[in-house]
C-alpha cells in the first residue's frame, strides 16, 4: 500500500503551509496515546515490545533520514528515543505517514483479523486531532484523509500558499487560518466564527492593498477596485462579509443557523477571493 506521502505526491521536499503542520504537543499527545492503547491492548506483556521492534524497524530510514546518522541498537529499547523523536523531528507528511504504519503494525504483531483491534486508537487519536484542530484524521481502513471534501482542501491550500507568499498578507494569513482550525475542529465547532474570521482576512487583504483602514464595506468603494475588479466580483466579497450578519444593513434572519455546509461554502468563496486578490494585485 502507498504511503500518505506517495499518495500526495510528497515524496520530496514541500512547502509546509499553515494548514498542515503538526505542532510538537500534538506529536506528544500521539505518542502517548499510541504506547497507552498498545500497553492496554497488547493481549500479552511481550507484545509491547514485539510492536516496538516491528515499528522501530518499519522506521529506520526515516529516524536515519529525520536524525541524521544511522540509528543502532538503543539503550532501553526503541520507545526510549528512537521513535519518540523522529516522530518530534520528521515533516508534517513523514508523521502522517507514520500514523498509517501503526495500527497496521500492531494487527500484524497481534494476528488480529480486523480493523476493529484498532478502533479504540482510530477513536484517541481522532479525538486529539480534532481537539487541535487539524485537517486531517484516520478514516474506518486507518488511512489518513481530509477531514473536509478534497476540493475544499485545494482551495484553502492554494489560498493559504498565496498568503504565505507574500509577508504582507500575514495578518490575512492568521485570520484564515483561524477560519479553517474552527472548521476543522468537529468536536466543538463553531462555525459562527468560521464566517466571520473569514470575512476578516477578505477585510485586511483589502486594506493591505488600498493602504487605507476602513470596514471592508467602504474598501470595496474605492477607485482602485472599481477600476481593476469586475463589480459583480466585488458584490461577490460584499456578501461574504454581510453573510457574517454583524451589519444593520444585512442582518441575519432570525433563527438562522450556520452549520457545517454555510460554514464550508464561506471559506470555500473566501478561499478563491484570497487567490483571485492576490494575484490580482502581487504588489
Amino acid at each position: 500500500m502507498e504511503s500518505f506521502s506517495q499518495r500526495h505526491g510528497l515524496d520530496e521536499p514541500v512547502t509546509l503551509l499553515a494548514i498542515d503542520t503538526v505542532p510538537g504537543l500534538v506529536r506528544e499527545d500521539f505518542i502517548g496515546e499510541v504506547r497507552y492503547f498498545v500497553v492496554q491492548s497488547a493481549p500479552d506483556p511481550d507484545m509491547e515490545g514485539n510492536f516496538a521492534r516491528e515499528l522501530y524497524l518499519r522506521m529506520k530510514g526515516l529516524i536515519r533520514e529525520t536524525l541524521g546518522s544511522a540509528p543502532g541498537s538503543p539503550m532501553g529499547g526503541p520507545w526510549t528515543k528512537y521513535i519518540p523523536e523522529t516522530i518530534q523531528k520528521c515533516r508534517w507528511h513523514e508523521f502522517y505517514d507514520v500514523c498509517e504504519w501503526i495500527p497496521v503494525l500492531f494487527r500484524k504483531v497481534t494476528q488480529a483479523k480486523n480493523t476493529e483491534a484498532t478502533q479504540p486508537l482510530i477513536d484517541a487519536v481522532n479525538s486529539r486531532f480534532r481537539h487541535h484542530g487539524l485537517a486531517w484524521k484516520y478514516n474506518e481502513n486507518g488511512i489518513i484523509v481530509r477531514s473536509f471534501p478534497e476540493m475544499l482542501s485545494q482551495s484553502i491550500n492554494k489560498a493559504k500558499a498565496s498568503l504565505v507568499a507574500n509577508p504582507k498578507f500575514r495578518e490575512a494569513d492568521k485570520q484564515f487560518s483561524e477560519a479553517v482550525a474552527y472548521l476543522v475542529r468537529r468536536d466543538n465547532p463553531d462555525y459562527e466564527t468560521v464566517v466571520v474570521k473569514s470575512s476578516g482576512a477578505l477585510e485586511v487583504i483589502l486594506k493591505v492593498i488600498l493602504e487605507q483602514q476602513n470596514s471592508l464595506p467602504q474598501l470595496l468603494k474605492q477607485p482602485l477596485l472599481k477600476d481593476k475588479v469586475h463589480p459583480i466580483l466585488l458584490i461577490v466579497i460584499e456578501k461574504v462579509y454581510a453573510f457574517r450578519g454583524d451589519q444593520a444593513a444585512h442582518p441575519m434572519p432570525e433563527g438562522s443557523i450556520i452549520g457545517r455546509e454555510e460554514a464550508e461554502f464561506i471559506v470555500s468563496l473566501t478561499a478563491d477571493c484570497i487567490i483571485y486578490l492576490a494575484e490580482k494585485f502581487p504588489n
